[in-house]
């Protein structure tokens, strides 16, 4: 079994639907990377976040998702947010903010956020990278 998905070993082992697997595959892709990303719906409410940005930010993730980006800023937990940034502007956005709070107080982060928009032009989602 895997720690990153605990369904993927079933999904090999057996016929499983194609959409779990991808869904373990996507689950694994983005925990992979080096850097942090926060993924909301379209009004910053966060999805997921990778174990990078729980190491950027120094906020865990239990913590995190579920919380709308807008929040965490009013919470004080950092100056200012890509996402809502990228929400408002409706395109990619990149930011420098400021941790605020926890034992990451006072470190800079580049934080880049793009809106992903269906057919009719709304928000489904924002992925943000930061490092």
């Amino acid at each position: 079994m895997n720690r990153l998905c605990p369904h993927f070993h079933k999904c090999e082992a057996c016929d499983a639907d194609f959409d779990e697997l991808e869904t373990c595959e996507l689950e694994e892709i983005i925990e992979a990377s080096h850097d942090g990303l926060f993924i909301s719906d379209g009004s910053g409410r966060a999805i997921m976040v990778n174990s990078s940005w729980e190491r950027i930010c120094g906020i865990p993730r239990d913590f995190v998702v579920g919380k709308n980006a807008i929040d965490l800023v009013n919470e004080g937990y950092y100056s200012r947010s890509s996402v809502v940034a990228a929400i408002e502007a409706g395109e990619k956005v990149s930011i420098m903010l400021e941790m605020l709070k926890g034992d990451k107080k006072g470190q800079k982060i580049l934080a880049t956020a793009i809106p992903l928009k269906d057919k009719s032009g709304i928000i489904r989602r924002v992925v943000a990278n930061i490092r």
